[in-house]
């Protein structure tokens, strides 16, 4: 979902707020001004990004997205079929000790309409939990109907990308007690009425936008898809009941970005838009502004969406592998798995 004004994220529907009927109120941060506008300029001629192919097959289906992507990506888990048969993978997050030892990488997807052979109830998201260790699907569960752009969990909490509500874009938080009864639960295949459902914690929050979340350090950081323009994303700091303070540090993403990854010294960005296009991998350098000098910017296959963190590894998630994609000749790249790389391979590509 994206805030008025901007083009529309991917190609689900724009959904129409519904916080009366789950329940939910809209609760503002403490600074409720509207945001200052995008920073402007469209497409930055002085970032290049790296295209280059060579003639060696990638490790996925369909045409490389960079000799570059190809040489530090390897292939992960596997979204479940039984779950891209019916909705579109959107974010990632990683739930470390989830159920004792155990990691889970837990996807954000919205259903807009249901796949082959898949009864449709309702538009219920999905959260897809999958073994870090096994690739495993460990269970699926169901939230309230969302474009779920973004998900991270930090200090004890998950926050999903929410409904626009009342003329503001919104984030949800979960308690993960709840979460891990209902994955504990959850049956791993069948129909959505099948799997449980988790309402969110207290009143749906005021964002500037939440098309993708990352979390760093006790913060969350919530940012704007654009498809005409580079934008923004600002960082909240989460409370230890899950309220989010007021907005805090701004920050210039690329254009088209579907998923941020926050590190102490560094932010990674995915950008895409277009089933038939390449993506893009960022690394930049902290700081409040896209820098040509302090970044390294390179093809990847199309439709990228989320990232994640997870044991010096970098999780690149696409929803090219969703049922509504796969079938069509158009899709460049069909990828139902996870793609992993080195953190430090990638934040060795700017000095």
């Amino acid at each position: 979902m994206t805030r008025t004004g901007a083009v529309t994220r991917g190609s689900g529907r724009v959904a129409l707020a519904c916080a009366l009927l789950y329940g939910g109120a809209v609760a503002a941060p403490a600074t409720a001004a509207p945001p200052p506008a995008a920073p402007g300029g469209g497409e930055r001629e002085d970032i290049v990004c790296d295209e280059k192919v060579d003639d060696r097959d990638p490790f996925y289906p369909g045409k490389s997205g960079s000799a570059r992507y190809d040489g530090l990506f390897r292939q992960g888990a596997r979204v479940p079929d039984s779950q891209l048969d019916a909705v579109t993978p959107q974010g990632v997050a990683v739930w470390y000790g989830w159920n004792g030892g155990r990691d889970l990488l837990v996807v954000s997807a919205y259903r807009d309409d249901p796949g082959p052979g898949v009864r449709a109830r309702d538009e219920d998201a999905r959260l897809i939990g999958i073994d870090a260790a096994s690739g495993q699907h460990v269970g699926t569960l169901r939230i309230a109907p969302t474009h779920a752009g973004g998900i991270a969990i930090a200090r004890g909490w998950a926050f999903v990308q929410g409904r626009r509500e009342n003329g503001s874009e919104t984030v949800r938080r979960y308690a993960p007690a709840k979460l891990r009864e209902a994955f504990l639960k959850g049956v791993r295949e069948g129909a959505s009425e099948a799997f449980p459902f988790v309402a969110a914690d207290g009143a749906a929050e005021r964002v500037y936008s939440a098309d993708f979340l990352s979390a760093y350090e006790g913060h969350l950081y919530a940012g704007q898809f654009n498809e005409a323009d580079h934008d923004v994303m600002y960082t909240y700091a989460i409370k230890d009941d899950g309220t989010l303070g007021e907005r805090g540090t701004r920050t210039e993403v690329p254009k088209k970005t579907q998923g941020a990854l926050v590190t102490g010294d560094r932010f990674i960005y995915s950008t895409s838009y277009g089933r038939d296009k390449r993506s893009n991998i960022y690394v930049t350098r902290r700081g409040p502004v896209l820098d040509p000098g302090k970044l390294s910017c390179f093809r990847a296959p199309s439709m990228s969406e989320g990232l994640a963190l997870y044991r010096g590894d970098v999780l690149a998630l696409y929803e090219s592998g969703a049922w509504k994609y796969r079938s069509d000749p158009k899709t460049r790249n069909v990828i139902a798995h996870l793609h992993m790389a080195p953190l430090s391979r990638l934040t060795a590509l700017v000095g």
